[in-house]
């Protein structure tokens, strides 16, 4: 049983926004088997380039664990750490957490795992600010009408 939830192809009639959750799982499951991977990947991924929620919050727990308390970061540990911060659920719970894992095969993958998520945040900002901006135009445009002379 996969115990990730279907990530639909478009929400309310609109496409999805540019995503790779296999590649945020790879991520995570890696950096949970291999802690020392945080430190090389720190440069190159944000929690914001995750598209998940429960994503950002696992990533955002493991990094303060490990960089900022200086503690490893296993399974126990970061589900001990969710529940003390009210976050189990939201991360997904112990279940989720155990999935991770046993989903990567290569946790030395994680460099190439945070290239794809923070490649994916990049087209999903660009996307974003695509979609704004023709909003911004056509509220220029009118409000440009209004001062034109008759």
């Amino acid at each position: 049983m996969d115990p990730r939830p279907p990530v639909p192809a478009s929400v309310g009639g609109e496409p999805s926004l540019p995503h790779n959750v296999e590649a945020e799982i790879s991520l995570l499951g890696s950096l949970l088997r291999h802690n020392a991977a945080i430190n090389d990947i720190l440069p190159l991924v944000s929690r914001d380039d995750f598209y998940r929620d429960q994503h950002r919050v696992l990533f955002e727990v493991m990094v303060d664990l490990f960089v900022n308390e200086r503690k490893p970061v296993d399974l126990t540990i970061l589900n001990n750490e969710l529940e003390k911060r009210g976050l189990t659920a939201k991360a997904g719970g112990p279940e989720y957490l155990v999935s991770l894992c046993a989903l990567v095969p290569v946790p030395g993958n994680a460099a190439h795992s945070a290239g794809i998520v923070k490649d994916r945040a990049s087209q999903r900002r660009l996307t974003q600010l695509a979609q704004r901006r023709p909003a911004r135009r056509d509220r220029a445009f009118c409000r440009a009408d209004r001062f034109a002379p008759a």
